[in-house]
């Protein structure tokens, strides 16, 4: 208040040359206490941060606090705009394959396979680093994989046994932008699908449901969404999204786009009914090794 009123009696007093040599004071004792503020930084430049200078440049920019607070919450908003936390759920399936044969030398199951493949049977080998499974056909029902072994028994005389391959239900954590999101999850629910469409396509052939060309055609549609999706996925790791999961689809969509390439025009009936059970043993397979390498 002494020094208000000082102020106001000078203004008062003096004419206008007088003014301005007031202000041309002011300033100098502004320039001053700059000067000082530097030169005794090292003792009284805290005391003078914090209670003379912070609380005016608090009045242009808010308070030292306050930027840092206001620079915080644009980096989470970046943050929560670049990515989100989800999860993918690769669900529980099962398909009840029927075994026809296990052998420990590798030749003779081929022979067997080849022999099953004659007849319309799926003649797929897996070996498990012990044995050489052979199989003939697979169904999505355990129901109808035992109605089956009963009618081979009873009608050819043929021996098989169910092997039921578990695709494990897994759940995986991500975090990513709403389009890597959306990619993801199409992937994901895709993946499933192949096992499924192809038992049901073999089923509809073998009843005479549909014939050679028409199976090609829907195993060739199949083809091009594998792609679609093997696609996306490759982009996404060029662009540096990568993780366990995102190898294993990667993976898995490379098989089933590989063994429906593999179909040819001049297949029989018999090589065609084959070749769709074929393909469905290696994607059930293909399946069953995603599901056990899906962590993130």
């Amino acid at each position: 208040m002494r020094y208000s009123r000082m102020q106001n009696n000078k203004t008062e007093h003096f004419g206008k040359t007088e003014g301005k040599n007031g202000i041309f004071f002011f300033l100098a004792i502004l320039a001053i206490a700059a000067a000082i503020y530097f030169i005794g930084a090292a003792k009284v430049g805290k005391f003078l941060t914090d209670k003379v200078f912070a609380p005016v440049f608090s009045l242009l920019t808010g308070s030292e606090e306050e930027q840092q607070e206001s620079q915080t919450s644009e980096i989470q908003s970046t943050v929560a705009q670049q990515g989100e936390s989800f999860t993918l759920t690769l669900p529980e399936t099962h398909v009840y394959a029927l075994q026809a044969g296990a052998y420990a030398d590798e030749n003779n199951a081929t022979e067997y396979a080849q022999t099953l493949k004659n007849k319309g049977g799926a003649g797929y080998i897996q070996f498990d680093g012990e044995i050489y499974r052979v199989f003939i056909a697979a169904y999505s029902s355990q129901e109808n994989a035992e109605n089956v072994i009963q009618r081979l028994e009873s009608e050819q005389n043929m021996q098989t046994k169910l092997y039921e391959i578990i695709c494990a239900s897994k759940t995986i954590s991500v975090t990513a932008d709403a389009q890597t999101k959306e990619e993801l999850e199409a992937a994901t629910n895709e993946a499933p699908n192949y096992v499924a469409q192809l038992i049901d396509l073999a089923l509809e052939y073998d009843k005479g449901n549909i014939d050679v060309s028409s199976a090609i055609e829907k195993l060739n549609e199949m083809g091009m969404k594998a792609k679609e999706q093997q696609k996306k996925i490759a982009s996404l790791q060029q662009a540096g999204i990568t993780g366990n999961y995102i190898t294993a689809l990667q993976v898995y969509y490379e098989e089933i786009i590989q063994i429906l390439g593999e179909v040819n025009e001049t297949y029989s009936q018999t090589e065609m009914s084959a070749f769709i059970k074929y393909a469905y043993m290696t994607a059930a397979f293909a399946q069953n090794e995603l599901a056990g390498k899906a962590d993130a």
